[in-house]
């Protein structure tokens, strides 16, 4: 499968726990947009943002369910350490 699918896997965990998509980005230090398009598969993550992702509780067991599902984790290179902002 393909990241589409795994970013629809983490929008249904953010929705069971409850939370918003700027709740998520706020508490993970992503924005609001980064959050949308990773769950509608707009974006391949960077490792950094996919953890950020991972760091909160409603996404921490996303690449489990991922992997048992069968659902590719695919990531893109990290940005240089010189940007300090993620766009997904």
């Amino acid at each position: 499968m393909t990241t589409p699918a795994l970013g629809e896997l983490a929008r249904l965990l953010r929705e069971a726990s409850g939370l918003t998509r700027r709740q998520l980005g706020d508490a993970v230090g992503l924005s609001e947009m980064s959050v949308k398009n990773f769950e509608l598969g707009r974006c391949i993550p960077t490792r950094d943002t996919l953890n950020r992702l991972l760091a909160h509780p409603a996404l921490e067991r996303l690449v489990e369910m991922a992997e048992a599902e069968g659902i590719a984790v695919k990531l893109r290179p990290d940005p240089p350490q010189t940007l300090t902002s993620s766009r997904c």
